[in-house]
């Protein structure tokens, strides 16, 4: 009866830190979902709209000017009523303006491909975090079993003369440790849980199950393909590179401003007389206003220029970063599967056989399964640590990785 009161007291305490299971998910459907929800990236693409209005607007003519002198002022006659002037801009200015539009549009692309991989690697780490809590709660519901098969082994041996009363009570013991780790890694998967549902743009206590377990990294990369690929793919090795194009255009329009342009004009007189006519603009006489601005323009290009290589050096190491941080994460992993876990499971094993053979004590059972345990936790987390560098290194290159055994080709 005691022992049916403690399991059902353990139930509804962990029953209280368990989520309740919903939709099950995929990491690949937890970020598309991210990504049609997510409201910054909602705000980018209105972004990009005005830019692709801005391009279309560059590549247009200026608009004309246009005078209208209704009438005159005092006795003096009117010369015009009307007279519209329209510059044909063919000394590069249309062309330079359509640089720079495309430079900025091309700037907006590449922030919108960084802002969905930066959302991207978010959404992978809560979603492996989650996953890894998951195992966490599993393992510990089966160490509470474990418990609670001990505590009733324990209670058989004391009525029965075989053992005294304080292996019942350590056993009591383990089975309160075995009922708060149950507890606290409930408590950390609904928070896991609910991280992840935030960044889906869900409430935080919808019902969510994950499809996707950690699962070990066997693939290789090499260092010098993943940098190639990274300099040529980076959201922001690409949005570096657009704003020198913007800055060149910026040069280009301060260029076309002091060439000679030809306009069409037409002119409408009182008496209803008319003409057109064509007039051309020298632009040489500068009190200094064009060639600062031309200073100006060629300067923002050389800071640019340095800032595109900065962008490279940070991919470099980013890119040398996450894939250290992997190969580390699969030598850890291989090392507690292969090695660690491996004999912790044997020697959890032989020592239960010996309790039950009277040859090993009780604290030798419950030493064993604490230390398995502590393996078990200590592999799970190697193993996801491996998914947490994977997102990492993904988002280093700037976006999915190449087939290790293909190699990579940079368009």
């Amino acid at each position: 009866m005691r022992h049916a009161l403690c399991l059902g007291l353990v139930l509804l305490l962990g029953a209280g830190h368990l989520p309740a299971q919903g939709q099950s998910l995929t990491v690949a459907e937890a970020v598309d979902l991210a990504v049609q929800n997510h409201a910054s990236l909602q705000a980018i693409a209105y972004e990009m709209r005005a830019a692709e209005a801005q391009v279309r607007g560059a590549g247009a003519l200026s608009p004309p000017e246009v005078r209208v002198s209704p009438g005159g002022i005092g006795s003096e006659p009117v010369d015009e009523i009307l007279s519209v002037e329209q510059p044909l801009e063919l000394n590069g200015a249309r062309r330079a303006r359509a640089r720079v539009a495309r430079g900025a549009l091309a700037e907006k692309a590449a922030a919108a491909a960084l802002a969905r991989a930066e959302l991207a690697r978010k959404v992978k780490t809560a979603y492996w975090h989650a996953a890894l809590a998951q195992q966490l709660v599993s393992l510990d519901w089966s160490n509470l079993e474990f418990a609670q098969e001990m505590l009733r082994a324990a209670d058989m041996q004391y009525e029965l003369g075989n053992q005294p009363r304080v292996q019942a009570l350590k056993a009591e013991v383990e089975l309160s440790r075995a009922r708060q780790d149950v507890i606290r890694s409930g408590a950390a998967l609904k928070q896991a849980l609910a991280r992840l549902n935030t960044l889906l743009g869900r409430e935080p206590d919808a019902a969510l199950a994950l499809a996707d377990t950690p699962e070990p990294v066997s693939a290789e990369w090499s260092l010098a393909e993943l940098s190639e690929l990274g300099l040529w793919q980076r959201p922001d090795v690409q949005q570096a590179r657009a704003a020198v194009e913007t800055s060149r255009g910026e040069v280009s329009v301060a260029r076309a401003a002091g060439r000679a342009d030809l306009s069409v004009s037409g002119r409408l007189t009182p008496e209803g007389v008319g003409g057109l006519a064509l007039s051309l603009s020298l632009p040489q006489l500068d009190w200094g206003s064009r060639s600062a601005e031309l200073q100006r323009a060629e300067a923002m290009v050389a800071a640019r220029e340095q800032q595109l290589d900065l962008t490279r050096i940070e991919a470099r190491l980013e890119i040398a970063t996450a894939l250290a941080e992997l190969q580390s994460a699969q030598a850890q992993a291989v090392e507690y599967r292969e090695q660690v876990l491996e004999h912790s499971r044997t020697l959890a094993d032989l020592v239960m056989l010996g309790y039950r053979e009277g040859a090993s004590a009780f604290l030798e059972v419950v030493d064993a399964r604490r230390t398995l345990r502590a393996i078990n936790v200590e592999y799970y987390s190697a193993v996801a640590a491996q998914q947490f560098s994977l997102a990492e290194l993904e988002f280093a290159v700037g976006g999915s990785l190449p087939n290790p055994n293909t190699p990579v080709e940079v368009k």
